[in-house]
Protein backbone atom coordinates (compact mmCIF):
# COMPACT_ATOMS: atom_id res chain seq x y z
CA UNK A 1 0.00 0.00 0.00
CA UNK A 2 1.21 3.44 -0.34
CA UNK A 3 2.18 5.84 2.36
CA UNK A 4 -0.02 8.68 2.63
CA UNK A 5 1.15 11.66 0.78
CA UNK A 6 0.52 15.64 0.68
CA UNK A 7 -0.92 16.22 -1.66
CA UNK A 8 -0.46 19.10 -4.23
CA UNK A 9 -3.22 21.56 -4.81
CA UNK A 10 -4.52 21.56 -8.40
CA UNK A 11 -6.77 24.94 -8.17
CA UNK A 12 -8.05 23.52 -11.73
CA UNK A 13 -11.21 25.42 -11.60
CA UNK A 14 -13.99 25.88 -14.02
CA UNK A 15 -17.01 28.34 -14.76
CA UNK A 16 -20.05 27.59 -14.74
CA UNK A 17 -22.24 28.45 -17.92
CA UNK A 18 -23.73 32.02 -17.46
CA UNK A 19 -21.96 32.01 -13.88
CA UNK A 20 -23.08 35.74 -12.10
CA UNK A 21 -20.52 35.14 -8.96
CA UNK A 22 -17.69 37.36 -8.19
CA UNK A 23 -13.97 36.98 -7.90
CA UNK A 24 -14.95 36.72 -3.60
CA UNK A 25 -15.02 33.69 -1.30
CA UNK A 26 -18.08 31.95 -1.75
CA UNK A 27 -20.25 33.05 0.82
CA UNK A 28 -23.19 31.09 2.57
CA UNK A 29 -27.07 31.11 0.68
CA UNK A 30 -29.96 29.69 0.61
CA UNK A 31 -31.10 26.53 -0.37
CA UNK A 32 -34.35 27.45 -3.32
CA UNK A 33 -36.21 24.61 -1.91
CA UNK A 34 -36.20 21.86 0.65
CA UNK A 35 -33.22 19.22 -0.59
CA UNK A 36 -35.42 16.47 0.09
CA UNK A 37 -37.77 17.51 -3.05
CA UNK A 38 -37.23 18.05 -6.91
CA UNK A 39 -38.13 21.35 -7.91
CA UNK A 40 -38.24 22.61 -11.00
CA UNK A 41 -38.50 26.79 -12.57
CA UNK A 42 -39.15 27.95 -15.61
CA UNK A 43 -36.73 30.88 -17.61
CA UNK A 44 -35.32 31.93 -20.65
CA UNK A 45 -32.16 29.86 -21.36
CA UNK A 46 -29.89 33.31 -22.13
CA UNK A 47 -31.46 36.57 -21.52
CA UNK A 48 -30.17 39.72 -23.85
CA UNK A 49 -28.04 40.65 -21.15
CA UNK A 50 -25.79 37.20 -22.45
CA UNK A 51 -25.46 39.64 -25.81
CA UNK A 52 -23.63 42.71 -26.49
CA UNK A 53 -22.71 45.31 -29.23
CA UNK A 54 -19.51 47.37 -29.85
CA UNK A 55 -20.16 50.96 -30.19
CA UNK A 56 -17.42 51.87 -32.15
CA UNK A 57 -18.95 51.58 -35.34
CA UNK A 58 -21.68 53.44 -34.20
CA UNK A 59 -20.22 56.27 -32.55
CA UNK A 60 -17.77 56.64 -35.70
CA UNK A 61 -20.86 57.50 -37.94
CA UNK A 62 -20.14 60.65 -39.77
CA UNK A 63 -23.80 60.93 -40.11
CA UNK A 64 -25.16 61.64 -36.22
CA UNK A 65 -28.73 60.38 -36.23
CA UNK A 66 -27.57 56.78 -38.41
CA UNK A 67 -25.41 56.50 -35.20
CA UNK A 68 -29.25 56.57 -33.18
CA UNK A 69 -30.54 54.26 -35.65
CA UNK A 70 -27.81 51.74 -34.94
CA UNK A 71 -28.48 51.60 -31.91
CA UNK A 72 -32.41 51.40 -32.07
CA UNK A 73 -31.50 48.13 -34.16
CA UNK A 74 -29.77 46.57 -31.59
CA UNK A 75 -32.02 47.26 -29.17
CA UNK A 76 -34.87 45.87 -31.33
CA UNK A 77 -33.18 42.23 -31.55
CA UNK A 78 -32.88 42.21 -27.88
CA UNK A 79 -29.37 42.88 -27.36
CA UNK A 80 -28.93 44.02 -23.86
CA UNK A 81 -25.35 45.27 -23.28
CA UNK A 82 -23.61 47.74 -25.38
CA UNK A 83 -19.20 48.17 -24.75
CA UNK A 84 -18.37 52.03 -24.99
CA UNK A 85 -17.78 54.75 -24.50
CA UNK A 86 -14.76 55.71 -23.85
CA UNK A 87 -14.39 57.76 -20.95
CA UNK A 88 -11.05 58.86 -21.43
CA UNK A 89 -9.18 60.78 -18.82
CA UNK A 90 -8.79 63.83 -20.68
CA UNK A 91 -12.53 64.01 -21.34
CA UNK A 92 -13.66 63.75 -17.71
CA UNK A 93 -10.47 66.25 -16.71
CA UNK A 94 -9.83 68.45 -20.05
CA UNK A 95 -8.27 71.13 -17.68
CA UNK A 96 -5.33 68.79 -15.71
CA UNK A 97 -3.48 71.32 -14.70
CA UNK A 98 -6.63 73.42 -12.44
CA UNK A 99 -8.45 69.86 -12.06
CA UNK A 100 -11.41 70.87 -14.10
CA UNK A 101 -14.05 68.44 -14.51
CA UNK A 102 -15.82 67.80 -17.51
CA UNK A 103 -18.02 64.73 -17.84
CA UNK A 104 -21.48 65.92 -18.90
CA UNK A 105 -20.20 67.42 -22.18
CA UNK A 106 -17.57 64.77 -22.85
CA UNK A 107 -19.13 61.13 -21.91
CA UNK A 108 -23.06 62.18 -20.78
CA UNK A 109 -24.67 62.30 -24.32
CA UNK A 110 -23.27 58.83 -25.15
CA UNK A 111 -24.08 57.53 -21.82
CA UNK A 112 -27.62 58.54 -22.36
CA UNK A 113 -27.86 57.61 -25.98
CA UNK A 114 -27.87 53.73 -24.68
CA UNK A 115 -29.09 53.96 -21.23
CA UNK A 116 -32.40 55.46 -22.82
CA UNK A 117 -32.61 52.21 -25.09
CA UNK A 118 -32.37 50.42 -22.05
CA UNK A 119 -28.64 49.05 -23.19
CA UNK A 120 -26.14 48.78 -19.99
CA UNK A 121 -23.13 50.40 -20.88
CA UNK A 122 -19.17 49.09 -20.59
CA UNK A 123 -17.57 52.26 -20.12
CA UNK A 124 -13.71 51.96 -21.21
CA UNK A 125 -11.12 53.63 -19.26
CA UNK A 126 -7.90 54.84 -20.50
CA UNK A 127 -4.21 55.26 -18.43
CA UNK A 128 -3.18 58.70 -18.77
CA UNK A 129 -3.89 61.91 -20.62
CA UNK A 130 -1.52 64.66 -21.76
CA UNK A 131 -1.19 66.67 -18.40
CA UNK A 132 -0.02 63.48 -16.46
CA UNK A 133 1.92 60.88 -18.83
CA UNK A 134 5.10 59.40 -18.84
CA UNK A 135 5.02 58.22 -22.33
CA UNK A 136 3.51 59.84 -25.57
CA UNK A 137 0.71 61.96 -24.26
CA UNK A 138 -2.02 59.51 -26.03
CA UNK A 139 -4.61 57.28 -23.57
CA UNK A 140 -2.23 54.41 -24.53
CA UNK A 141 0.35 55.68 -22.26
CA UNK A 142 1.37 55.13 -18.50
CA UNK A 143 0.26 57.70 -15.80
CA UNK A 144 2.55 60.10 -14.58
CA UNK A 145 0.41 59.98 -11.11
CA UNK A 146 -0.92 56.74 -9.84
CA UNK A 147 -2.76 58.38 -7.11
CA UNK A 148 -4.39 60.71 -9.82
CA UNK A 149 -5.15 57.78 -11.99
CA UNK A 150 -7.11 56.94 -8.95
CA UNK A 151 -8.93 59.87 -8.69
CA UNK A 152 -9.97 60.05 -12.62
CA UNK A 153 -11.54 56.78 -12.21
CA UNK A 154 -13.10 57.17 -8.85
CA UNK A 155 -14.67 60.41 -10.66
CA UNK A 156 -16.19 58.42 -13.66
CA UNK A 157 -17.28 55.73 -11.18
CA UNK A 158 -18.53 57.98 -8.57
CA UNK A 159 -20.98 60.02 -11.47
CA UNK A 160 -22.24 56.76 -13.57
CA UNK A 161 -22.33 54.10 -10.59
CA UNK A 162 -24.99 54.19 -7.85
CA UNK A 163 -23.23 56.45 -5.26
CA UNK A 164 -22.50 60.30 -5.80
CA UNK A 165 -19.49 60.22 -3.19
CA UNK A 166 -19.93 64.27 -2.40
CA UNK A 167 -19.67 65.03 -5.95
CA UNK A 168 -22.30 67.61 -7.19
CA UNK A 169 -22.88 69.13 -10.52
CA UNK A 170 -19.83 71.07 -11.31
CA UNK A 171 -20.98 73.46 -14.02
CA UNK A 172 -23.81 75.24 -15.33
CA UNK A 173 -24.51 72.86 -17.87
CA UNK A 174 -24.48 69.82 -15.40
CA UNK A 175 -27.97 69.10 -14.96
CA UNK A 176 -27.17 64.98 -13.74
CA UNK A 177 -24.14 65.48 -11.25
CA UNK A 178 -22.95 62.40 -9.72
CA UNK A 179 -24.65 59.05 -8.42
CA UNK A 180 -26.57 58.45 -11.33
CA UNK A 181 -26.87 54.92 -11.24
CA UNK A 182 -26.42 54.50 -15.13
CA UNK A 183 -22.98 52.05 -15.97
CA UNK A 184 -22.17 49.17 -13.34
CA UNK A 185 -18.96 47.77 -15.78
CA UNK A 186 -15.69 50.04 -16.64
CA UNK A 187 -13.24 48.05 -18.75
CA UNK A 188 -9.54 49.25 -18.42
CA UNK A 189 -8.17 50.10 -21.54
CA UNK A 190 -8.06 47.28 -24.53
CA UNK A 191 -5.95 44.89 -25.47
CA UNK A 192 -3.49 45.61 -23.49
CA UNK A 193 -0.87 42.47 -24.75
CA UNK A 194 -0.44 44.14 -27.85
CA UNK A 195 2.08 47.40 -27.93
CA UNK A 196 -0.07 49.40 -30.14
CA UNK A 197 -2.67 49.43 -27.77
CA UNK A 198 -0.44 49.84 -24.59
CA UNK A 199 2.84 51.86 -24.92
CA UNK A 200 5.00 50.53 -22.75
CA UNK A 201 8.16 48.45 -22.65
CA UNK A 202 7.11 44.98 -23.60
CA UNK A 203 9.23 43.80 -21.15
CA UNK A 204 7.23 46.14 -18.42
CA UNK A 205 3.84 45.49 -20.19
CA UNK A 206 2.49 43.12 -17.37
CA UNK A 207 4.03 44.65 -14.42
CA UNK A 208 2.89 48.38 -15.59
CA UNK A 209 -0.92 46.75 -16.31
CA UNK A 210 -0.51 44.82 -13.21
CA UNK A 211 -0.04 48.46 -11.47
CA UNK A 212 -2.83 50.50 -13.21
CA UNK A 213 -4.88 47.13 -12.36
CA UNK A 214 -4.62 48.27 -8.50
CA UNK A 215 -5.37 51.41 -8.69
CA UNK A 216 -8.60 51.22 -10.78
CA UNK A 217 -10.05 47.98 -9.06
CA UNK A 218 -9.13 50.22 -5.67
CA UNK A 219 -10.78 53.14 -7.13
CA UNK A 220 -13.54 51.39 -8.17
CA UNK A 221 -14.46 49.64 -5.02
CA UNK A 222 -14.14 52.83 -3.14
CA UNK A 223 -16.68 54.48 -5.35
CA UNK A 224 -19.12 51.65 -4.74
CA UNK A 225 -18.15 49.88 -1.72
CA UNK A 226 -21.50 47.42 -2.41
CA UNK A 227 -19.95 45.40 -5.09
CA UNK A 228 -22.68 46.72 -7.37
CA UNK A 229 -19.69 48.12 -9.90
CA UNK A 230 -17.06 45.95 -11.50
CA UNK A 231 -13.81 46.31 -12.94
CA UNK A 232 -13.78 44.41 -16.30
CA UNK A 233 -9.97 43.49 -17.89
CA UNK A 234 -9.09 45.13 -20.97
CA UNK A 235 -10.27 42.66 -23.51
CA UNK A 236 -6.82 40.78 -24.71
CA UNK A 237 -5.87 39.48 -27.77
CA UNK A 238 -5.95 36.12 -29.55
CA UNK A 239 -4.73 35.18 -32.80
CA UNK A 240 -3.43 36.86 -35.82
CA UNK A 241 -1.54 39.73 -33.96
CA UNK A 242 1.44 40.75 -32.34
CA UNK A 243 1.18 40.04 -28.94
CA UNK A 244 3.36 40.50 -25.79
CA UNK A 245 4.76 36.94 -24.72
CA UNK A 246 3.03 35.59 -21.54
CA UNK A 247 1.29 38.97 -20.88
CA UNK A 248 -1.87 37.67 -19.09
CA UNK A 249 0.14 34.62 -17.16
CA UNK A 250 2.37 37.59 -15.89
CA UNK A 251 -0.18 39.76 -15.32
CA UNK A 252 -2.16 37.14 -12.46
CA UNK A 253 1.51 36.52 -11.22
CA UNK A 254 2.35 39.77 -10.74
CA UNK A 255 2.56 39.85 -6.13
CA UNK A 256 3.36 43.20 -5.75
CA UNK A 257 0.16 44.46 -7.06
CA UNK A 258 -1.82 40.90 -6.28
CA UNK A 259 -3.27 41.45 -9.35
CA UNK A 260 -5.02 38.07 -9.67
CA UNK A 261 -7.39 39.55 -7.03
CA UNK A 262 -7.33 42.97 -8.73
CA UNK A 263 -10.24 42.49 -11.49
CA UNK A 264 -13.56 41.17 -11.10
CA UNK A 265 -14.40 40.29 -15.01
CA UNK A 266 -11.69 38.50 -17.48
CA UNK A 267 -12.13 39.28 -20.86
CA UNK A 268 -10.75 38.48 -24.28
CA UNK A 269 -11.46 38.67 -28.10
CA UNK A 270 -11.75 35.91 -30.49
CA UNK A 271 -11.65 36.41 -34.23
CA UNK A 272 -10.65 32.53 -34.88
CA UNK A 273 -12.64 29.30 -35.58
CA UNK A 274 -14.08 27.55 -33.07
CA UNK A 275 -11.36 25.03 -32.70
CA UNK A 276 -9.36 28.79 -32.24
CA UNK A 277 -12.02 29.81 -29.57
CA UNK A 278 -11.88 26.69 -27.41
CA UNK A 279 -8.23 26.47 -27.55
CA UNK A 280 -8.04 30.45 -26.04
CA UNK A 281 -10.80 29.64 -23.64
CA UNK A 282 -8.89 26.53 -22.18
CA UNK A 283 -5.65 28.76 -21.92
CA UNK A 284 -7.35 31.21 -20.09
CA UNK A 285 -9.28 29.01 -18.01
CA UNK A 286 -5.67 27.31 -17.08
CA UNK A 287 -4.10 30.74 -16.39
CA UNK A 288 -6.81 31.90 -13.93
CA UNK A 289 -6.72 28.51 -12.18
CA UNK A 290 -3.54 28.17 -12.02
CA UNK A 291 -3.18 30.95 -9.29
CA UNK A 292 -6.83 29.96 -7.60
CA UNK A 293 -9.02 32.63 -9.61
CA UNK A 294 -10.78 30.21 -11.87
CA UNK A 295 -14.23 31.06 -10.83
CA UNK A 296 -13.77 34.76 -12.35
CA UNK A 297 -16.71 35.30 -14.97
CA UNK A 298 -15.67 35.79 -18.71
CA UNK A 299 -16.22 37.70 -21.46
CA UNK A 300 -15.80 38.00 -25.40
CA UNK A 301 -16.18 41.42 -26.17
CA UNK A 302 -15.37 41.24 -29.55
CA UNK A 303 -15.75 38.59 -32.27
CA UNK A 304 -16.88 38.92 -35.43
CA UNK A 305 -16.35 38.75 -39.44
CA UNK A 306 -15.78 41.30 -42.11
CA UNK A 307 -17.86 41.21 -45.50
CA UNK A 308 -14.99 42.63 -48.19
CA UNK A 309 -13.82 40.15 -50.04
CA UNK A 310 -11.28 42.45 -51.28
CA UNK A 311 -9.28 42.32 -47.58
CA UNK A 312 -7.44 39.32 -46.94
CA UNK A 313 -8.80 36.60 -44.91
CA UNK A 314 -8.62 37.41 -41.25
CA UNK A 315 -9.02 35.16 -38.35
CA UNK A 316 -11.97 32.49 -39.07
CA UNK A 317 -9.83 31.51 -42.74
CA UNK A 318 -11.42 29.61 -44.99
CA UNK A 319 -14.53 28.29 -43.34
CA UNK A 320 -16.00 31.97 -43.66
CA UNK A 321 -15.26 33.39 -46.88
CA UNK A 322 -15.28 37.69 -46.57
CA UNK A 323 -19.02 37.89 -47.69
CA UNK A 324 -22.42 38.93 -46.05
CA UNK A 325 -22.69 35.05 -46.09
CA UNK A 326 -19.38 34.13 -44.85
CA UNK A 327 -20.39 36.50 -41.88
CA UNK A 328 -23.73 35.51 -41.21
CA UNK A 329 -22.55 32.34 -40.86
CA UNK A 330 -19.64 33.00 -38.31
CA UNK A 331 -22.17 34.96 -36.45
CA UNK A 332 -24.58 31.93 -36.64
CA UNK A 333 -21.89 29.76 -35.03
CA UNK A 334 -19.52 31.28 -32.89
CA UNK A 335 -21.64 33.32 -30.95
CA UNK A 336 -23.81 30.09 -29.06
CA UNK A 337 -20.76 28.67 -29.43
CA UNK A 338 -18.73 30.69 -26.80
CA UNK A 339 -22.11 31.49 -24.54
CA UNK A 340 -22.68 26.94 -24.83
CA UNK A 341 -18.95 26.87 -23.53
CA UNK A 342 -19.74 29.11 -20.13
CA UNK A 343 -18.46 32.47 -21.21
CA UNK A 344 -21.06 34.80 -19.21
CA UNK A 345 -21.56 37.91 -22.16
CA UNK A 346 -20.33 37.89 -25.88
CA UNK A 347 -20.39 40.76 -28.14
CA UNK A 348 -20.92 41.39 -31.34
CA UNK A 349 -17.98 43.11 -33.26
CA UNK A 350 -19.05 46.04 -34.58
CA UNK A 351 -22.52 47.88 -34.95
CA UNK A 352 -21.46 49.67 -38.38
CA UNK A 353 -18.66 49.31 -40.89
CA UNK A 354 -16.51 51.84 -40.58
CA UNK A 355 -16.35 53.90 -43.97
CA UNK A 356 -13.48 55.81 -43.10
CA UNK A 357 -10.71 53.30 -42.38
CA UNK A 358 -8.99 50.72 -43.96
CA UNK A 359 -7.85 47.21 -43.12
CA UNK A 360 -9.21 44.04 -41.83
CA UNK A 361 -11.83 45.83 -39.73
CA UNK A 362 -13.51 47.95 -41.46
CA UNK A 363 -16.08 46.24 -42.94
CA UNK A 364 -17.06 44.01 -39.53
CA UNK A 365 -19.78 45.67 -39.10
CA UNK A 366 -24.13 44.62 -39.77
CA UNK A 367 -24.80 47.82 -41.26
CA UNK A 368 -23.11 50.15 -44.20
CA UNK A 369 -23.92 52.36 -46.23
CA UNK A 370 -24.01 51.11 -50.08
CA UNK A 371 -20.30 51.86 -51.87
CA UNK A 372 -19.10 53.20 -48.29
CA UNK A 373 -17.12 50.44 -46.83
CA UNK A 374 -13.28 50.76 -46.22
CA UNK A 375 -12.29 53.95 -46.93
CA UNK A 376 -13.46 53.32 -51.31
CA UNK A 377 -14.98 56.81 -51.39
CA UNK A 378 -15.07 58.73 -47.89
CA UNK A 379 -17.52 59.73 -45.71
CA UNK A 380 -20.91 59.15 -46.72
CA UNK A 381 -23.47 62.04 -47.72
CA UNK A 382 -25.92 63.09 -45.27
CA UNK A 383 -28.45 61.77 -47.26
CA UNK A 384 -26.96 58.33 -47.35
CA UNK A 385 -29.28 55.43 -45.81
CA UNK A 386 -27.82 52.57 -43.50
CA UNK A 387 -28.31 49.26 -44.46
CA UNK A 388 -28.58 46.35 -42.80
CA UNK A 389 -26.38 43.12 -43.70
CA UNK A 390 -27.62 39.53 -43.73
CA UNK A 391 -25.94 39.21 -40.47
CA UNK A 392 -27.66 41.85 -38.62
CA UNK A 393 -30.69 39.07 -40.04
CA UNK A 394 -29.12 36.32 -38.62
CA UNK A 395 -27.96 38.08 -35.22
CA UNK A 396 -31.49 39.07 -34.46
CA UNK A 397 -33.20 35.61 -35.55
CA UNK A 398 -30.64 34.06 -33.14
CA UNK A 399 -30.97 36.30 -30.21
CA UNK A 400 -34.66 35.38 -30.83
CA UNK A 401 -33.86 31.48 -30.85
CA UNK A 402 -31.90 31.50 -27.86
CA UNK A 403 -33.66 33.20 -25.39
CA UNK A 404 -37.17 31.90 -26.00
CA UNK A 405 -36.59 28.67 -24.68
CA UNK A 406 -37.17 27.29 -21.11
CA UNK A 407 -35.23 25.95 -19.06
CA UNK A 408 -35.86 23.44 -15.72
CA UNK A 409 -33.89 23.19 -12.48
CA UNK A 410 -34.17 20.13 -10.44
CA UNK A 411 -32.36 19.45 -7.07
CA UNK A 412 -31.51 16.01 -6.26
CA UNK A 413 -30.18 14.46 -3.09
CA UNK A 414 -27.06 11.59 -3.17
CA UNK A 415 -28.70 8.09 -3.89
CA UNK A 416 -25.28 7.77 -1.23
CA UNK A 417 -23.07 9.54 0.74
CA UNK A 418 -20.15 8.38 2.93
CA UNK A 419 -16.59 9.29 4.47
CA UNK A 420 -13.78 6.72 4.57
CA UNK A 421 -10.97 7.04 7.26
CA UNK A 422 -7.31 5.79 6.94
CA UNK A 423 -7.47 5.96 10.56
CA UNK A 424 -10.17 3.12 10.48
CA UNK A 425 -9.49 1.24 7.11
CA UNK A 426 -12.17 -1.31 7.62
CA UNK A 427 -14.71 1.01 9.09
CA UNK A 428 -18.00 2.00 7.23
CA UNK A 429 -19.39 5.29 8.33
CA UNK A 430 -22.66 5.15 5.01
CA UNK A 431 -25.35 6.02 8.36
CA UNK A 432 -23.71 8.43 9.69
CA UNK A 433 -25.65 11.74 9.96
CA UNK A 434 -22.41 13.97 9.22
CA UNK A 435 -19.16 13.40 6.65
CA UNK A 436 -16.13 14.35 7.18
CA UNK A 437 -13.56 15.60 5.41
CA UNK A 438 -9.45 15.78 7.07
CA UNK A 439 -6.09 15.44 5.64
CA UNK A 440 -2.54 15.33 7.49
CA UNK A 441 0.20 13.75 7.09
CA UNK A 442 -0.59 10.70 8.98
CA UNK A 443 -4.31 10.00 8.31
CA UNK A 444 -6.72 11.01 5.89
CA UNK A 445 -10.47 11.27 5.53
CA UNK A 446 -12.89 11.63 2.32
CA UNK A 447 -16.13 11.92 1.80
CA UNK A 448 -18.65 10.62 -1.25
CA UNK A 449 -21.27 12.17 -3.15
CA UNK A 450 -22.66 9.96 -5.20
CA UNK A 451 -26.13 11.32 -7.57
CA UNK A 452 -28.60 9.35 -10.14
CA UNK A 453 -28.85 11.31 -13.54
CA UNK A 454 -30.48 8.69 -15.27
CA UNK A 455 -33.01 10.99 -15.96
CA UNK A 456 -31.23 13.12 -17.62
CA UNK A 457 -29.46 11.45 -20.43
CA UNK A 458 -30.68 13.54 -23.27
CA UNK A 459 -30.82 16.94 -21.60
CA UNK A 460 -29.21 20.37 -22.40
CA UNK A 461 -27.51 21.14 -19.24
CA UNK A 462 -27.22 24.41 -19.01
CA UNK A 463 -25.89 25.29 -14.92
CA UNK A 464 -25.10 22.79 -12.30
CA UNK A 465 -24.58 23.34 -8.67
CA UNK A 466 -23.69 21.40 -5.83
CA UNK A 467 -24.96 22.38 -2.08
CA UNK A 468 -23.58 21.36 1.21
CA UNK A 469 -24.25 22.18 4.46
CA UNK A 470 -21.65 22.38 7.45
CA UNK A 471 -23.03 20.84 10.44
CA UNK A 472 -24.20 22.56 13.78
CA UNK A 473 -20.71 21.37 15.49
CA UNK A 474 -18.55 24.19 16.49
CA UNK A 475 -15.40 22.66 15.00
CA UNK A 476 -17.58 22.08 11.39
CA UNK A 477 -16.01 24.61 9.64
CA UNK A 478 -12.56 25.44 8.20
CA UNK A 479 -9.76 28.11 8.20
CA UNK A 480 -8.76 25.66 4.99
CA UNK A 481 -9.73 25.26 1.17
CA UNK A 482 -12.35 22.50 0.51
CA UNK A 483 -11.66 20.75 -2.71
CA UNK A 484 -14.25 19.53 -4.97
CA UNK A 485 -13.01 16.24 -7.33
CA UNK A 486 -15.38 14.65 -9.89
CA UNK A 487 -14.67 10.87 -10.11
CA UNK A 488 -17.32 9.88 -13.13
CA UNK A 489 -19.07 6.72 -12.76
CA UNK A 490 -17.24 4.05 -10.45
CA UNK A 491 -19.29 1.19 -8.71
CA UNK A 492 -19.80 1.44 -5.01
CA UNK A 493 -22.23 1.53 -2.26
CA UNK A 494 -22.21 3.87 0.90
CA UNK A 495 -22.84 0.60 2.93
CA UNK A 496 -19.42 -0.93 2.39
CA UNK A 497 -17.48 1.54 1.25
CA UNK A 498 -13.90 1.49 3.39
CA UNK A 499 -10.69 2.97 2.89
CA UNK A 500 -9.09 -0.52 2.07
CA UNK A 501 -12.21 -0.84 -0.17
CA UNK A 502 -11.05 2.78 -1.70
CA UNK A 503 -7.64 1.52 -2.13
CA UNK A 504 -8.18 -1.65 -4.46
CA UNK A 505 -10.68 0.56 -6.66
CA UNK A 506 -8.71 2.86 -8.38
CA UNK A 507 -11.41 5.01 -9.91
CA UNK A 508 -12.42 6.09 -6.17
CA UNK A 509 -8.75 7.09 -5.69
CA UNK A 510 -8.79 10.64 -5.56
CA UNK A 511 -4.84 11.43 -5.43
CA UNK A 512 -4.46 12.54 -8.92
CA UNK A 513 -7.52 13.65 -9.99
CA UNK A 514 -7.64 17.71 -10.27
CA UNK A 515 -9.76 19.90 -8.16
CA UNK A 516 -13.05 21.05 -10.05
CA UNK A 517 -14.24 23.98 -7.11
CA UNK A 518 -12.12 25.09 -4.05
CA UNK A 519 -14.48 26.48 -1.30
CA UNK A 520 -12.21 28.90 0.27
CA UNK A 521 -12.22 29.76 3.91
CA UNK A 522 -13.23 31.24 6.05
CA UNK A 523 -15.84 28.18 6.26
CA UNK A 524 -18.92 28.84 9.15
CA UNK A 525 -20.25 25.97 10.67
CA UNK A 526 -24.12 25.17 10.38
CA UNK A 527 -24.17 27.45 6.93
CA UNK A 528 -25.16 26.70 3.10
CA UNK A 529 -22.16 26.90 0.59
CA UNK A 530 -22.35 26.41 -3.21
CA UNK A 531 -19.72 24.96 -5.66
CA UNK A 532 -20.80 25.92 -9.31
CA UNK A 533 -19.48 23.48 -11.44
CA UNK A 534 -18.79 23.28 -15.39
CA UNK A 535 -21.77 22.11 -17.17
CA UNK A 536 -19.39 20.17 -19.67
CA UNK A 537 -17.45 17.85 -17.46
CA UNK A 538 -20.68 16.68 -15.86
CA UNK A 539 -22.50 15.75 -19.64
CA UNK A 540 -20.43 12.51 -20.07
CA UNK A 541 -22.18 11.16 -17.23
CA UNK A 542 -26.09 12.18 -17.92
CA UNK A 543 -27.93 9.10 -17.69
CA UNK A 544 -25.28 7.53 -15.56
CA UNK A 545 -24.40 7.85 -11.90
CA UNK A 546 -21.70 10.61 -10.53
CA UNK A 547 -19.64 10.76 -7.84
CA UNK A 548 -17.88 13.72 -6.35
CA UNK A 549 -15.30 13.44 -3.90
CA UNK A 550 -14.89 16.25 -1.27
CA UNK A 551 -11.17 16.56 0.22
CA UNK A 552 -9.54 18.63 3.38
CA UNK A 553 -6.23 20.09 2.20
CA UNK A 554 -5.53 20.00 6.35
CA UNK A 555 -5.76 19.07 9.99
CA UNK A 556 -9.15 21.41 10.17
CA UNK A 557 -12.05 19.10 10.49
CA UNK A 558 -14.50 19.92 7.80
CA UNK A 559 -18.27 18.65 8.69
CA UNK A 560 -21.25 18.84 6.34
CA UNK A 561 -24.49 17.10 6.90
CA UNK A 562 -25.32 13.46 5.03
CA UNK A 563 -28.21 12.15 3.31
CA UNK A 564 -29.63 10.79 6.44
CA UNK A 565 -30.72 14.59 7.77
CA UNK A 566 -33.10 17.38 6.70
CA UNK A 567 -30.09 19.02 5.23
CA UNK A 568 -28.43 16.85 2.89
CA UNK A 569 -26.61 17.82 -0.05
CA UNK A 570 -28.09 18.59 -3.18
CA UNK A 571 -26.87 18.92 -7.14
CA UNK A 572 -28.77 21.51 -8.30
CA UNK A 573 -29.22 20.90 -12.24
CA UNK A 574 -30.30 23.26 -14.79
CA UNK A 575 -31.43 22.50 -18.40
CA UNK A 576 -32.62 23.79 -21.44
CA UNK A 577 -36.29 22.44 -23.11
CA UNK A 578 -38.63 20.38 -21.95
Amino acid sequence: MRPIQPRPLLFITVLSALVTGSLFPLQPTAFSSSPSAPSSSAAALYSRDNFGFNTSGALGDPIPNNTLVAYDRMQAANVGFARGPDCTWQQAEPDYTHQVWDLNLACDPSVDDLVSRNFQPVIRLWYSQPGCTTGDGTKFAPPCDYNQFYNYVYRVVSRYGPNANGFAPESAQDTAGYGQNKVLYYELGNEPNVPVSFHVAQSAAASTYARLLYYAYKAVHDADPSGKCQLVIGGLATGGVQTTPNFFTNVLNNTTYDAKDKFDIMNFHEYGDLADFDANLASFRTSLSAVGVGSKPIWVTETGHGTNASIPVQGAATEYPNTEQGQSDYISDMIPHILNAGVQKVFLFTSTDIPTITGTYCSHGVFYYTGYQCNQHGNPPSNATLMNKLGYTTLRSMISNLTKYSQTTVDLIPIGDTYIDSDLPTSNFGTSSSLIARYTISQTQTIYLKFDLSPYAAKNVTDIKLKIKTTRSSDAGSTYRQNVKLLGNPAWSELNLTWNLMRLNNQLDTENVPVLYTLTPPIASNTIYEFPLEPSFITPYLGKTVTFAIEDTSSDNFAINSRETADAPVLEITYAGP
